[in-house]
């Protein structure tokens, strides 16, 4: 069935972990896809086909996704002969979301509310710090106590938990080591020899390595 479906157009740009969540998770499970570099934007031309004007989103022949967790959902249902990336086990399975839901709902959210990720990113006010440290704590005891860092964080088989240590844990970890004082990451047991194995993965490093160009590139381009 898959091999007859359209090319998939991934558009955005490799500095967004929400970008880099759908393109690692199509290196992962090898679907052939081509991208298109496309930055936010609320003009009318973007907005028909991401009307919140964000990245990422996909062209499918003729279907037009984004938000990443739809199109990740929407590309388990079209190409099932693929390895899918959902644990196969039910309760696992709703492990593995709620880690996705933990990352983006508390650790990602702490962090944009802040600004951190702006090019031209200012010393938070000291109120808002304290408050979204006192989340980011939460939110890093509840992903330890939801992982288990053996091969992968659910166990022996890679899984959107692991895309989701890779491509937000990972871009947020400097920010969050300003703001704590430490790798707070690391408060995790088993997480440093696990980020560690999964950076190893040739499609993470294809993805971290995309990112880190893409982030130079933006800062030298605003010195």
């Amino acid at each position: 069935m898959a091999k007859h479906l359209p090319m998939i157009e991934l558009h955005g740009f490799p500095i967004s972990n929400y970008y880099n969540r759908v393109k690692l998770t199509l290196l992962e499970r090898d679907i052939a896809f081509e991208e298109f570099r496309a930055a936010p934007s609320h003009k009318e031309e973007f907005l028909q086909n991401s009307p919140m004007g964000r990245i990422p989103f996909v062209k499918i022949g003729d279907v037009t996704l984004y938000e990443s967790l739809v199109i990740l959902e929407y590309l388990e249902e079209l190409y099932p002969d693929k390895p899918s990336l959902f644990p196969k086990d039910l309760q696992q399975k709703a492990v593995c979301r709620q880690v996705i839901a933990v990352t983006d709902l508390y650790l990602d959210t702490s962090l944009r509310n802040l600004n951190l990720f702006s090019a031209n990113a200012k010393e938070p006010e000291e109120t808002a710090k304290k408050k979204a440290l006192a989340t980011i704590a939460l939110a890093v005891d509840a992903l330890g106590k939801l992982c288990s860092f053996q091969t992968y964080a659910l166990g022996e088989e890679l899984s959107y938990a692991d895309i989701a240590a890779a491509t937000t844990w990972e871009w947020g970890r400097e920010a969050l080591q300003k703001l704590a004082g430490e790798d707070i990451l690391l408060r995790m047991d088993g997480y440093g020899e696990y980020i560690q194995h999964l950076r190893e993965r040739p499609a993470v490093k294809k993805v971290l390595r995309a990112q880190k160009a893409a982030i130079r590139a933006r800062n030298m381009a605003n010195r």
